[in-house]
């Protein structure tokens, strides 16, 4: 272990020279592909879909939602087989 690194709580070595972009970040260059507007946080499990919304959004324009499994498909892909 490097002499600058840090042991977490849960026994994880850490440099202090790591740098991670923070989620909200990502979170705003986000468009929602309902109301064009940033801050889509739920996105299509359809792989290679590139529709993402905001949850109000995705309730509005008719996506399917599982809550059990956490995943949305777009209206596109609603329909399809998993």
């Amino acid at each position: 272990m490097a002499a600058d690194n840090q042991v977490t709580g849960m026994g994880l070595s850490v440099s202090p020279h790591l740098s991670f972009p923070a989620p909200k970040s990502r979170v705003r260059v986000q468009k929602c592909s309902s109301c064009q507007q940033a801050g889509a946080t739920v996105g299509c499990c359809q792989k290679g879909c590139p529709h993402t919304y905001h949850y109000a959004c995705a309730i509005d324009t008719g996506c399917l939602l599982t809550e059990e499994s956490f995943s949305l498909r777009c209206p596109k892909h609603k329909r399809q087989p998993v």
